[in-house]
């Protein structure tokens, strides 16, 4: 078994979250429903080994002309949560 793991989903959400110890990491990032987007379509990508945790969002691909710019968002929060260790 690897000590690394990589994956990637298709969020229609435009979301994800990391529960641990207490802690709920949330990310939040635009997305476009209709937009091409590389490795199989994925719009979201966790990358995680015994030393840290990626959480990657996606933006579409897109044909970006000479000095032409992208921009894509992400919006990141961190909370501490109440819920027992058996409710997660």
């Amino acid at each position: 078994m690897s000590d690394r793991i990589k994956f990637g989903i298709k969020s229609n959400k435009g979301y994800a979250v990391y529960l641990n110890h207490g802690d709920c990491f949330l990310k939040c990032f635009d997305i476009s429903k209709d937009g091409f987007y590389t490795d199989g379509g994925v719009t979201y990508e966790t990358y995680t080994n015994k030393y840290f945790l990626e959480m990657e969002s996606l933006s579409e691909s897109q044909t970006i002309p000479p000095s032409g710019s992208v921009e894509h968002t992400e919006l990141c929060s961190l909370y501490k949560t109440h819920m027992a260790k058996k409710e997660l």
